[in-house]
Formats: C-alpha cells, structure tokens, sequence
C-alpha cells in the first residue's frame, strides 16, 4: 500500500512525481513544474506552506484518506485559471449507504537504518434519521524512521580540456516522518431535490532530520610539466545540521507543516430547467521550522588524491588532521510560513441544445477567492567569547562514520562530526558565552505578506 497520496500519484499515467528523502513529494503534469499546477480537496484550491513557491507537499497526505483522485490535463472552463499543467483533484471519502467500520494496522522494517515502521487507520460511517443524515469519520497515524546516504559532485574543465571534479560532497541524513490525519463528512438530504454536505479535514506532519555533510570544495588540480593533473588541493568543510534539545525538536531539524480545510456545499433542483449548487469553503497552510541549528568547522589547504572514477568520483586526504580543523560557524534560524484561502462559487445549469437531436448544457455562476501569505524568518550567527571552549573538531563530542554499510559504497567515508547532542546542547542564548549577530541579509529579503 501507499504511504502518502504522492505515491498513488506517481501511478497515473502522464504524472512524474519529484522525490525526496525516496518519497513522491512535487507533482509534475506533461512535464511541467510542481509551481505551475494546482492541487484541490474536493473541488478547493489547497494553500501552499512552500515560502518561495506555490508547490504543494503531495506526501503530506496519508493515501488511505482519499477515495479517488481525479487529473486533468487541461483545465476547462469552469475551473480555476490557475494552472499551466494541469490540476489534481483529491476527493474525501463519501458518507456510505449504511454502517460501515474499517480499521488497519501494519507494520515494516527499513533496512538502512534498522528501524521500524507503523501504519494505523480506522473508518466509520453510518447514516440516520430514515437515511437522511449521513456521517463517515476517518484517521490514519503513520510513523517512518528512515535516512538516506549520497555523494553529490560538481565537474569542471581546466584550461587544458582536463576534466575534474571541483566540488564535491558525501552526505548521511537520518529522518523521521510522523503524518496524522483526521477527516469527517456529512451529508443532509433537505427532500428529494436538496442535498447540503459539510466536509473537514485536518493533516500534521512531522519531519525530523539530521543532516552530517563532509564537503570538499574550492578544488584545485596539480599539473606536471605536460599540463597533465598530478594531484589536487582543496578545502574540507564538516557540517552537522540538527536542532534544540525538547519535546518537538528531538535534536533534530523539525519540519512542522500543517493543512486543514473546511468546507460546507449545497445540491438543488430548483426545477427541472434548472439546477443549482454552492460551495464555501476556507483552508490553512502553515509550515513551521523552529531553532533550526547547523554547526560548520572548516580548513583549507588540504592535498587532495582522486581515488575515483568519472562514475563513482572520490577523494581522500593526506594530512587531515581533526585536532587542527576549526570552528567556522555556528548559526540557528526559525522560519514560519502561513497561507489562507476562502473561497466561494455559485453556479447554475440549464438545458442548451444548439444541434438537433442532441442534448447539451449551459453552465454559468460566480466565484470569489481572497488568499493571504506570510513569511517570517530569522537567522542568527553565534561566535564563542572564549575560544578554548570549541578548540577543534577532534576535541568535542563527535560521531564518525566509517562507510561500513554506506549506500552509495564502502569507499565513500565521511569521517568524523560534532555530535547531534553536542550541537542541540549549546547554550546560544547565553551572552556571557556567546556574542550573537542577527543577519538580516539572510532572511529580510525573503520575509514578506501578501493578499490576493
């Protein structure tokens, strides 16, 4: 079974889903961007809590919360002009025809960090009132612990025509997804030609992740009297990112992000020309990242050998010295992105035949969206008032990864880094330790409020 809707996704034809961490998140249509579609919840445009962009996050939604889900290719004229690609409609399970009840649970196991999974959901519905009054309530738990290894690199040419890698990095995230959604539906039958539905629901994810980077950059190649590559220097930079230490961060970088919608409609035959239905509905987005911390130490001047190939590059180092690698910086952010939208339409149906013989429909009514965005950030640089209190990598508490059981091969080590616990246990606020720089340039130009 699918995790999230973003998995489900990725099996309709003509739908490519961009992945992270190995799930389905961003939505590509006929191979456009994620930013130039539009994802909707029973008819309703879902805000995004993306601060930079309109995507919204297809894996933070449990598949076992919608019923069907319905694509387009091309809008059509009563949708939305929102969308270059198309739009993806998720529709909520309906009120059923009698009692229903429904409960799973599952379990598994992730290899690549020897942790477990757990997946539970239950359904119930029933209706009442002769039939005239229907319900279903639905909640799914998902709890993933996982992580990832990669190598990522940056080729270039010297002047020479010789290929070679200027930059490179060897990177082991460990992460944690924790999704929760709850969902009810009603439906109230006002006679045989009026119909009115409430729906709602509400959808929590937490991403928690540690991030350990060994970086190897400002590369530069060594050459021999033939203009041939001999040898290279280059710069080591160690980074482990992670948070504070309490209840939600977990030493970890929290990812906080959180969409409900709330919407109530009407279905009415006001006569047999002439039908009509409504809809209001009103929806959040917010996504959350507090006392997000990254911890940098960093030396140059380091000789380079390339033990790699063109397919598998790598690097190792001839005199690394952790004892000699010193702190760069230290620095903790917090960023809060919220987004709003009501929305409201009218629309009415009469019979329309313009080719004999054949029956056809004229549809046309009102719509009205008011949206509102807002984007707070902050980033914050912390430098030790006494220097002996971080001397070097080698004299603080660190992790080493040796490259046993290392994804993307044994041969890629990433080497040593300050711990989590050592980075989530610093004390930033305290100015008799710390001297703090807020750095404006890093967040005031991205900071914003909108309406539309």
């Amino acid at each position: 079974p699918d995790a999230n809707i973003g998995e489900a996704l990725r099996r309709v034809p003509g739908v490519t889903m961009q992945n992270d961490q190995g799930e389905a998140r961003n939505i590509i249509i006929r191979g456009l961007a994620p930013e130039l579609n539009s994802v909707m919840l029973n008819g309703d445009r879902i805000p995004s809590a993306e601060g930079d962009n309109r995507r919204v996050q297809m894996d933070l939604i449990p598949s076992d919360m919608i019923s069907s889900i319905e694509v387009n290719k091309t809008l059509t004229p009563d949708m939305d002009a929102d969308a270059i690609g198309g739009s993806v409609n998720l529709v909520t399970r309906a009120t059923p025809n009698g009692e229903r009840i429904s409960a799973t649970l599952s379990t598994g196991y992730n290899p690549i960090r020897d942790k477990a999974l757990y997946t539970g959901s239950f359904v119930y519905g029933n209706r009442f009132a002769k039939n005239a009054i229907g319900m279903v309530f639905s909640g799914s738990y998902n709890n993933n612990v996982y992580g990832s290894d990669n190598v990522e690199a940056v080729w270039a040419k010297d002047d020479f025509g010789n290929a070679y890698v200027e930059e490179t990095d060897i990177r082991v995230y460990d992460v944690q997804r924790i999704r929760r959604s709850v969902a009810g539906a009603f439906d109230f039958k006002l006679g045989a030609n009026h119909t009115i539905f409430a729906n709602a629901m509400y959808n929590w994810r937490d991403d928690r992740e540690n991030r350990y980077r060994m970086r190897m950059d400002n590369i530069e190649p060594i050459y021999n009297a033939s203009n041939a590559i001999t040898g290279y220097n280059g710069r080591i930079g160690i980074q482990t990112k992670g948070g504070v230490d309490n209840d939600r961060n977990k030493m970890t970088r929290l990812e906080d992000q959180r969409v409900q919608n709330y919407s109530l409609r009407g279905e009415h035959l006001i006569s047999s020309g002439l039908d009509m239905d409504w809809s209001a509905s009103y929806s959040t987005a917010r996504e959350y990242r507090p006392n997000e911390r990254y911890m940098l130490f960093r030396q140059g001047g380091q000789q380079l050998n390339f033990t790699g190939t063109s397919e598998f590059p790598n690097f190792n180092t001839t005199n690394f010295d952790a004892t000699t690698v010193e702190l760069n910086t230290i620095s903790e952010n917090t960023d809060l992105t919220k987004e709003s939208e009501f929305g409201a339409k009218l629309n009415f149906r009469v019979p329309l035949s313009v080719i004999d013989g054949q029956k056809g429909r004229l549809r046309f009514g009102g719509r009205v969206r008011i949206k509102d965005k807002d984007r707070n950030n902050s980033f914050t640089e912390y430098e030790p008032i006494n220097g002996d209190l971080i001397p070097s990598l080698g004299e603080i508490p660190n992790i080493h990864f040796n490259g046993k059981n290392f994804q993307p091969g044994s041969q890629y080590v990433p080497g040593l880094f300050a711990s989590r616990a050592y980075l989530a246990g610093l004390n930033l606020t305290n100015t008799s330790v710390f001297d703090a720089e807020d750095v404006a340039s890093e967040y005031l130009p991205l900071n914003y409020t909108a309406k539309e």
